[in-house]
């Protein structure tokens, strides 16, 4: 069976981006939420792979989900060997493999939002991607958020803050000597 780009195969490798072992065919996930558990069954069986291979345990609040095929699993470390060079060739991908990052790393607080371990390769796609970045801060997140929002989970509802007024333009008015009294 020969695989295709596509959008199920891009999320699999934001979410796997550092869960990689050096296995030749494993992949999987391990995490808490089951929604993203959940997701990960999904996409596995769209891309082929029997509900009988796919094996979930949870082990005290963390899921593991995970399965052997080598094709996928090759498909995702050649996706993560070129993830700066797929928004030059495919925006979509590129915006699926940013949903799947932030999905499985991604946090958002009142101090704002970052991605943990997020590496330079990570950075550098998200700026490609017009999302600004510091170590792992996200520094807009109200261009981030419009971008993935289709894709992510963690996108799904967030409240984005307001943009500050512009400023008025002008000199300020004087005081008139009458109103000073």
């Amino acid at each position: 069976m020969r695989f295709k780009l596509t959008s199920e195969l891009c999320y699999m490798a934001g979410v796997m981006d550092h869960f990689w072992v050096p296995e030749k065919s494993y992949v999987g996930i391990r995490t808490k939420s089951d929604e993203l558990a959940q997701r990960f069954v999904k996409y596995a069986m769209v891309l082929g792979v029997a509900p009988e291979k796919i094996l979930v345990e949870d082990v005290e609040g963390t899921n593991s989900v995970h399965f052997y095929h080598s094709k996928i699993a090759r498909m995702i470390r050649d996706i993560l060997a070129k993830e700066a060079d797929l928004p030059k060739h495919n925006r979509e991908m590129a915006i699926c493999l940013v949903a799947g990052m932030f999905d499985s790393k991604g946090k958002i607080t009142e101090r704002g939002a970052y991605i943990q371990r997020m590496d330079k390769a990570d950075a550098l796609l998200l700026e490609l991607l017009g999302v600004r970045t510091r170590d792992t801060r996200i520094l807009n997140i109200s261009t981030l958020v419009p971008l993935i929002d289709r894709y992510s989970l963690l996108s799904k509802g967030v409240m984005l803050p307001k943009p500050a007024a512009p400023a008025k333009r002008g000199r300020p008015k004087a005081e008139s000597a009458r109103e000073k009294v």
